[in-house]
């Protein structure tokens, strides 16, 4: 069951986008797939792989699944795009440690598309 930033999306977006993922099998590190927003009014979901089996993130499977996310953006022209910090909470990384790592892989990265990152607090932290 998704947790999280996920649980948090398939709250609102229902399993529509769930179920499509898992369509596509298991996501290799790194890696990013697009599935429909559900019933978010937005045109697309980007999940990626940026924690392993074992719930971890290392700064190389956050800057790649950055990498990832940005080329399906920019692929597809997207004019905009929110990333939650990859890599914070059940990843191990502080959000300071994520934030940084974020935004130095997003630097040198050409794009037209607005880019804003996301601090999720769960709604249990409160």
């Amino acid at each position: 069951m998704p947790q999280g930033v996920s649980g948090a999306i398939r709250k609102k977006a229902g399993y529509a986008p769930f179920r499509e993922l898992g369509r596509t099998g298991a996501l290799k590190l790194r890696s990013a797939v697009v599935t429909s927003a559900g019933k978010l009014p937005y045109q697309a979901i980007i999940h990626v792989a940026g924690i392993n089996m074992f719930w971890r993130a290392s700064a190389y499977s956050i800057r790649t699944s950055v990498i990832s996310a940005m080329h399906i953006v920019n692929t597809r022209n997207y004019t905009s795009v929110a990333f939650p910090l990859i890599g914070a909470g059940s990843g191990g990384f502080s959000p300071e440690q994520a934030l940084q790592l974020m935004q130095e892989t997003l630097l040198p990265i050409e794009t037209n598309a607005r880019v804003i990152i996301v601090k999720y607090v769960s709604p249990k932290s409160h």
